[in-house]
């Protein structure tokens, strides 16, 4: 590599541009492609800086430039000098896939980092280095299935990449798929802003990050960060908490990156669009649904579609007319029934909003662990039949659980948002939050959705819709005539 590209490639990596330093380093690797160290490190920044699918096949290279050029003395040399960068950044690039957005990515990356350490290992190196590669191998469990003889492996973080916090289970509508609605047993508190600071000060995931130094024959080191993230929501609407702007700066002094997510009723105020325009949050959620307007209605009962589409729209002005547009990631999710075009149907709807914000996410109503209604193709509300669902055998039953906790606004600490009175409690605040992770009430919980052990698990065979059959593992509990088994 010449001067000038390495001195760009070194700017990049020490500025944060890493999809800038993965192009530069393709260009490299094409003029020099020979040269295992070139090609490890462009790969290792793909990896880290790719979308999802490039990062994967990115991986899945590395592992076989390691096992191929680890077997010559030259190679061995080269690629033993770049182990320790390896075992430094796999924690990073584990906790990338197992982030809620990629969770479904989980199950193969881990097999393929537990294949490229396994290569490694085998590599000449000093002690300290072995135990690096040691220690970032032990974050992926294994697991020999002796039922479908196959091993399986996931990722589990030593400390959650997310956590959804319910700052309070009051609510200003009457949703007719919201268990709140139906079933919520739990009386109405609100979090104060000392007791959630408290429960932020004790997760070591809200940061994760560290300087790794990529290059080790040209000494380019970056700061790799991937903080944690914060879903204030749950069974309540986070904008009725009069103190909602002093929890999102309490998440952003722990460094991580907070989501409020909001029925969107509430933004007809002017007064609560200035604190959010003025705020350092990072995400704002907005849940709308339906396929025109009196669907919309019918559904979020007690809201008024006209009034929410404006006061959206004014907020997007407002940021704008701030300087804050680009500062504040705005997501749009949706529940979406079953039927033909019905997707599209809500995409229309949605166009004037959508228009405005950066992303937006459908959830096809082909469920419910709870009793709900919703739209049809007509517009009617119908129930929504619990149906059972099948379940890849390489993979947990259940991979939120492995991702994420759940803190009920009363402080009690739960594995999912499927759990609306806390029949799974896992803790309490007067624990932290990493105590909890680790506790073996949750490592017992996480083992059994790993191995489909699920026989002690009530509430979770409830919500996948499956049982147990000793033989054989899980199964649909509605499922078909001749239908295989699963697990």
């Amino acid at each position: 590599m010449d001067s000038t590209t390495l001195s760009a490639v070194r700017d990049c990596l020490a500025t944060g541009r890493g999809k800038d330093a993965v192009a530069l380093l393709e260009v490299a690797s094409r003029a020099s492609p020979d040269d295992p160290r070139l090609a490890h490190d462009r790969l290792l920044v793909a990896t880290l800086f790719g979308n999802p699918a490039d990062g994967r096949m990115a991986l899945n290279a590395m592992t076989g430039l390691v096992e191929r050029i680890g077997t010559t003395a030259a190679g061995a040399a080269d690629l033993a000098i770049l182990s320790r960068d390896l075992a430094d950044v796999v924690p990073l690039l584990l906790a990338r896939f197992g982030s809620e957005e990629l969770a479904v990515h989980i199950p193969p990356v881990a097999e393929q980092v537990h294949r490229l350490l396994a290569a490694a290992a085998l590599l000449p190196h000093d002690p300290e280095t072995a135990a690096l590669l040691a220690r970032a191998d032990a974050l992926i469990w294994r697991y020999d299935d002796p039922r479908t003889r196959t091993r399986r492996y996931v990722y589990r973080p030593p400390s959650p990449h997310t956590v959804q916090i319910e700052p309070t289970n009051r609510c200003n509508l009457k949703c007719t798929m919201c268990p709140r609605t139906t079933e919520m047993q739990r009386p109405l508190v609100d979090m104060t802003v000392e007791d959630y600071a408290q429960l932020l000060a004790g997760w070591s995931g809200a940061r994760p990050g560290f300087k790794a130094r990529v290059h080790s024959f040209s000494s380019a080191v970056m700061d790799f960060t991937w903080p944690g993230f914060v879903k204030l929501f749950f069974l309540g609407e986070i904008l009725m908490h009069e103190s909602f702007i002093d929890l999102v700066h309490a998440t952003r002094a722990r460094g991580a990156a907070v989501m409020p997510m909001t029925n969107g009723a509430l933004l007809v105020r002017r007064s609560i669009r200035r604190k959010i325009v003025d705020s350092d949050m990072t995400h704002l959620g907005i849940s709308l649904d339906g396929i025109d307007a009196a669907s919309y209605e019918a559904v979020r009962t007690g809201a008024a579609w006209n009034a929410v589409r404006d006061a959206i729209i004014a907020l997007c002005d407002e940021l704008e007319a701030a300087g804050r547009r680009s500062s504040i990631a705005l997501h749009v999710n949706t529940l979406v029934p079953e039927g033909p075009g019905m997707a599209e149907r809500n995409k229309e709807f949605l166009a004037p909003i959508l228009a405005r914000v950066d992303s937006y996410g459908q959830t096809h109503v082909t469920a419910a662990t709870h009793a709900a209604s919703f739209v049809d193709a007509q517009g009617r509300l119908t129930p929504v039949i619990h149906a059972g669902r099948r379940i890849d055998a390489a993979e947990p039953s259940c991979l939120e659980t492995l991702t994420k906790l759940n803190v009920l606004s009363d402080g009690r600490m739960t594995p999912c948002c499927g759990d609306i009175d806390g029949v799974l409690e896992l803790g309490r605040m007067r624990q932290t939050i990493d105590e909890v992770w680790n506790s073996p009430a949750t490592l017992a919980l996480h083992r059994a959705h790993f191995t489909h052990r699920l026989e002690d698990y009530d509430y979770c065979r409830h919500c996948l819709g499956v049982d147990v059959d000793p033989a054989i593992g899980l199964v649909p509990r509605l499922a078909l005539e001749g239908a295989r088994p699963i697990g």
